[in-house]
C-alpha cells in the first residue's frame, strides 16, 4: 500500500457504503446477464455461524484509498477458496444501520471490517430473508471491481 489509510471511525456512519467480497467467475456471482445487475443469494448467505461478514468501503462512496487496502485481503482469502476474487456487491448501511457494528475479523488485520448482525434473524428462512434483503439492495448499487482482479472482472455493471 503506498498511501497512508486513516482508520474508519469506530461508529459506522449512516451514510456509509459496505461491500459484502465476491468470488469466482460470472457465474458464481450474477444471475443470467441482463440489463439489471442480479447477484446470486450466495453471495450474501453467510456459511459461518454468526454474523454477516462486510467491508466497510467508505461515506456516500467507495473510496479509493480503502479499496487499495482491502484488495490484497481480498485477493488472499480468495486463494485460500480456490476461487479468483472479484471485488464487492455493495449496498448502503442504513438499509441495516441498527444491525451493523464495527468488529475485529478473524484471521486478517482489516480495520474496515464491520458485520450485519443476525440476531434479530433467528431462523434459517429469516436469515434466507436477510440476505435477499442485501442481494435486492446492492443490485440497485454498482459492482466495485478489485483493481487487481484476475480472470475478467466485472467493470461498471456488466456481467458477462
Amino acid at each position: 500500500m503506498s498511501r497512508r489509510i486513516r482508520p474508519p471511525a469506530e461508529e459506522i456512519h449512516k451514510k456509509e457504503i459496505v461491500g459484502r467480497r465476491a468470488f469466482g467467475h460470472d457465474k458464481d456471482v450474477f444471475l443470467k446477464n441482463d440489463p439489471v445487475q442480479h447477484y446470486k443469494l450466495g453471495v450474501f448467505l453467510e456459511k459461518r455461524p454468526g454474523d454477516v461478514s462486510v467491508d466497510r468501503l467508505g461515506v456516500g462512496q467507495c473510496e479509493e484509498k480503502r479499496i487499495e487496502f482491502l484488495d490484497p485481503l481480498g485477493k488472499e482469502m480468495g486463494r485460500n477458496r480456490g476461487k479468483v476474487f472479484r471485488g464487492w456487491a455493495q449496498f448502503p448501511v442504513a438499509v441495516f444501520r441498527g444491525y451493523t457494528k464495527k468488529t475485529d475479523p478473524v484471521g486478517e488485520a482489516n480495520p474496515f471490517h464491520a458485520e450485519i448482525l443476525r440476531d434479530g434473524f433467528p431462523t434459517e428462512d429469516a436469515k434466507i430473508t436477510l440476505a435477499y434483503t442485501m442481494c435486492m439492495k446492492a443490485s440497485a448499487m454498482g459492482f466495485v471491481p478489485s483493481p487487481t482482479s484476475e480472470g475478467g472482472a466485472v467493470q461498471g455493471g456488466e456481467t458477462g
